[in-house]
């Protein structure tokens, strides 16, 4: 049977390159929006599906689908002067990729202007501003989750052209090689997820049966899965970020009015606040294939798509040690 992802339904696919060259700066300080949260400098155009890695304090934003089609541009906000600019091209347009920091942001998979899956690996140098080719993925593969423990990279599920996939490997940038893992408890394409201690958490996503809420947890010293607890809504096309010891889970559906946060040590999942970007005036209710990543404690959500598929240029900033202002995950719910 062939799985064909919610997330890429009606959009038309071509291959966009951008010339890189600065981009000013319009605001001098993040505009508080309400407790935790803050809007920042937008993006340079709306975008979704993109791949997002920060180094430094730095956010790098790869590829993904922008109006006119899959992009090829990576963008890069420097968070301390609140600035975008352009960084050197990717070699191959990609959206749907996914990224990883180690020694450098590598960008896995994702899909072409065709439409179909890519098993290329690319490897992006901030301090050279240069690409490379590192060795391919054993299968073509978006909508993966990919995941760094500082020492090898790790990808975890996704949607290889006719299935959701269970795969896992991992990849040793030392020998330039991947090599495949046990597979993940069920196939999932479209997930998120967070290393935490040791422990690769994959939450999320989507499969035949249906959008998930199920979390699985990987122990790669022991090379096992196990199971934690769900999130209280499926989610697919969240993105995710570790703080503090704790994995954010924001966006992903219609109904996600609220994030999640999932504490390690509790084993529980807590409700937090999301802004009401309805009524400022930006992003309604439905918020998916979005770009999360952290900075310190500051947690950054750029692009994605909102309401009935509108491309976003949204560059908002939570901050949860701010205020720990969480509501119980049980109310008014299972």
């Amino acid at each position: 049977m062939l799985a064909v992802p919610l997330l890429w339904w009606g959009l038309g696919l071509r291959e966009v390159q951008v010339t890189a060259e600065p981009i000013p700066t319009a605001v001098a300080e993040d505009a508080p929006i309400e407790p935790n949260w803050a809007r920042s400098q937008p993006l340079p155009a709306p975008l979704a599906s993109a791949a997002v890695a920060s180094v430094g304090v730095d956010v790098y934003l790869v590829g993904g689908q922008a109006g006119a089609g899959v992009s090829d541009t990576v963008y890069v906000y420097e968070t301390r002067q609140r600035t975008w600019r352009t960084a050197a091209p990717k070699p191959t347009a990609v959206s749907e990729a996914t990224a990883a920091q180690l020694l450098g942001i590598y960008v896995m998979g994702g899909r072409t202007a065709t439409g179909q899956p890519t098993d290329v690996v690319e490897l992006y140098s901030p301090t050279e501003d240069r690409w490379r080719t590192v060795a391919r993925l054993p299968e073509p593969v978006a909508g993966g989750v990919a995941l760094s423990d500082g020492r090898a990279i790790y990808l975890f599920g996704g949607w290889n052209g006719a299935d959701y996939t269970d795969s896992a490997y991992s990849y040793d940038p030392a020998t330039d090689a991947w090599s495949a893992l046990p597979p993940l408890p069920e196939p999932r394409g479209y997930a998120t997820g967070g290393v935490i201690a040791g422990q690769f958490y994959v939450v999320g996503g989507e499969n035949e049966a249906g959008v998930l809420a199920s979390c699985a947890v990987y122990d790669a010293e022991n090379r096992v899965w196990g199971d934690c607890a769900a999130m209280s809504l499926a989610r697919r096309g969240a993105g995710a970020a570790v703080v503090l010891g704790k994995l954010y889970v924001l966006g992903g559906t219609a109904e996600a009015s609220y994030g999640e946060v999932y504490d390690p040590q509790k084993g529980l999942w807590q409700i937090i606040n999301l802004p009401d970007l309805a009524a400022e005036g930006g992003e309604p209710v439905g918020w998916e294939a979005l770009a999360v990543t952290n900075v310190e404690a500051r947690i950054y959500l750029l692009g994605g798509r909102v309401g009935e598929g509108q491309f976003s240029a949204a560059n908002l900033v939570y901050a949860p040690s701010v205020y720990q202002t969480f509501i119980p995950a049980t109310l008014g719910g299972e």
